[in-house]
């Protein structure tokens, strides 16, 4: 799919608490003009399940730490619909973006959530579209709650792609009064409630091929060296006594 113009955004400025300095390239188009409303109670989140509010501090992702080639990382977030009438519910990607085409393509991000009937989904980065839903209700009842788990999975990457790489992404959450009808058509016109850095994730910086051979062997021998120094001087000491 085609890449942007590289971009840094704000609410991309910190992935799990370490900012990547350079250029980022969107993966989909910016959300540019999409109705978000401000935070109400018509609407409660959480992540873990316990205490609930209009939004979450911080980002999903947050204290996650680095993501691994070959591993994956996961968080859960939990949504309330606290009204008194069943409602329906609709959560879509916004500023989805990537510091490379080729890391995007080699991390995949699955979605399974807790609505009834519903299969875990799996796409890699570079496939999703801009407003892209993740998950979906016609009808979550009053006071009920739907679980959503994000998973990022990185493939067995280059070193060269996986070096301090990064992607990050924020989620539009929308639930409107079931008896209203469906959501319409596109996402993109949704009116929600926008959780600003919901994934950030980054390598690595140093793996598979990429370990710094050289600087391991020379630690190793300046340490041996070190050891027979320690030593020779208790010999002598042992020697005097």
């Amino acid at each position: 799919m085609p890449y942007g113009i590289p971009a840094l955004a704000a609410t991309i400025a910190v992935a799990l608490g370490l900012v990547l300095g350079g250029a980022v390239a969107p993966v989909s188009a910016a959300s540019a003009g999409i109705p978000v409303s401000a935070a109400s109670d018509s609407l409660l989140v959480s992540r873990d399940g316990i205490t609930f509010a209009p939004t979450i501090g911080g980002g999903l992702f947050e204290g996650a730490g680095l993501l691994v080639p070959g591993q994956s990382v996961s968080r859960s977030l939990w949504i309330r619909n606290p009204t008194a009438a069943a409602a329906a519910l609709r959560v879509s990607i916004r500023n989805l973006v990537s510091t490379s085409t080729e890391f995007a393509i080699g991390v995949s991000l699955t979605a399974t959530d807790s609505v009834p009937g519903s299969r875990p989904t799996t796409r890699s980065l570079s496939t999703l579209g801009a407003c892209e839903v993740l998950s979906s209700a016609p009808s979550i009842a009053a006071g009920g709650t739907v679980v959503l788990t994000l998973t990022m999975t990185m493939a067995d990457l280059r070193a060269a792609a996986a070096r301090s790489s990064r992607a990050s992404l924020d989620l539009l959450v929308a639930m409107r009064d079931a008896a209203a009808g469906r959501f319409s058509g596109s996402a993109c016109r949704d009116n929600g409630i926008l959780l600003a850095d919901t994934g950030g994730f980054r390598t690595v910086a140093f793996t598979g091929g990429s370990v710094p051979v050289p600087l391991v062997v020379g630690g190793g021998i300046l340490l041996g060296i070190g050891i027979c120094l320690v030593l020779a001087r208790r010999r002598r000491e042992s020697e005097s006594d």
